[in-house]
């Protein structure tokens, strides 16, 4: 047995033993006058009552409530314990010298009706708190079950979300890799300086993912991290595409998120963006903003745009548009930010835009 589950048991039973022994030794010390016998009966039903106590506590309810269709078996064994005290132990006490007589009267002096009486009150009495101790007793093992089972239930949601967040990562980080790795050798044949470039700010990028995305991330770093794949991303395509990376220098202090939660939606501008028609852009803008509805805080938004082709989003439909890497995210943001955040994506007049926007108080919690 742990050094906790003794210490749990040794309280519970000194607690019993408070509770039930307590009041029978006050009102025996208030009553001094009385005879010992009442004394030594007091001691015996307090003794019958912790035992009701303990014994639904300690192993009634963790042996026969833990298990279906066991109710008639636990409510068998307490009524044995109500009749025994209401009827064997007056009647053990009859055969061996009756109930106490009131100070100062003999037996003769008590008529026999009120002995009856005193009989029934007595049994009545004791069975009642018999009850009441077996229904303590049910009550703080049941809540302490249900508190148990309520811990376990957390304890199992968290890892559940932890494994699905790791797997939910190990599809994210090599679809970056391979990405990162076909712009590079892609530059390699007519840019091999660009290429280098590109390889070293790559190993920094691979740093960040491999040492510091195994828990929640500074603000900051996850910042830096997205201006890193821009530039390697500009290498690549120079002055053809209006490419921008809005940084807000009000960001908020002293908040920390998930890594790589972002760099989804880089990668979708960067892959699907394309001239139409008219121009040919990729922005991307991090920045803080009020909340909409009075007395929302503030949220934190980051947004990406980029131009594509008409005639290339025809040919898509809806689940080839969204990807495994927006579906990721949009569960990424339901296990972290349950009800603290939204996901939005829309294309049209050839714009495609998609932004996460996060409570920054969930940030900071």
């Amino acid at each position: 047995m742990k050094p906790n589950s003794l210490l749990s048991t040794a309280t519970i039973i000194v607690l019993s033993i408070v509770l039930f022994y307590l009041p029978s030794i006050l009102f025996q010390v208030e009553q001094g006058d009385e005879i010992w016998e009442w004394d030594l009966l007091g001691m015996v039903m307090a003794t019958f009552y912790t035992s009701a106590f303990c014994l639904n506590y300690f192993w009634l309810v963790p042996t026969l409530m833990r298990r279906s269709g066991r109710w008639p078996l636990y409510v068998s064994a307490n009524m044995c314990m109500v009749i025994v005290t209401m009827i064997f132990i007056p009647l053990w006490m009859e055969l061996h010298g009756g109930l106490p007589n009131p100070a100062g009267k003999m037996r003769g002096d008590v008529s026999l009706l009120r002995y009856i009486a005193g009989y029934a009150g007595f049994s009545i009495r004791d069975g009642i708190m018999v009850i009441l101790a077996a229904a303590l007793g049910y009550a703080v093992r049941f809540g302490k079950e249900k508190e148990y089972i309520h811990t376990r239930e957390l304890e199992l949601n968290a890892e559940r979300r932890q494994i699905e967040l790791q797997s939910l990562k190990a599809q994210l980080n090599p679809h970056f890799l391979f990405n990162s790795l076909n712009n590079i050798y892609a530059l390699i044949g007519f840019a091999p300086d660009r290429a280098q470039d590109a390889l070293h700010t790559l190993s920094r990028m691979l740093r960040f993912m491999i040492y510091d995305s195994s828990g929640e991330v500074e603000l900051e770093k996850e910042a830096q991290f997205i201006g890193e794949y821009v530039e390697l991303m500009r290498l690549r395509l120079g002055d053809m595409c209006d490419l921008e990376y809005n940084l807000s220098p009000e960001l908020p202090p002293n908040v920390r998120i998930a890594p790589l939660l972002y760099v989804t939606l880089v990668e979708n501008a960067f892959k699907h963006s394309s001239y139409n028609g008219s121009e040919y852009y990729i922005h991307i803008s991090l920045y803080p903003e009020a909340g909409r509805e009075k007395g929302e805080g503030k949220k934190l938004v980051f947004k990406v745009e980029n131009t594509f082709s008409k005639k290339e989003d025809d040919e898509c439909d809806e689940s080839e548009r969204l990807g495994i890497g927006l579906t990721n995210v949009r569960k990424q943001l339901q296990l972290l930010y349950p009800g603290a955040n939204s996901f939005e994506v829309d294309a049209e007049e050839g714009v495609y835009s998609a932004s996460i926007t996060i409570d920054v108080e969930a940030l900071k919690n």
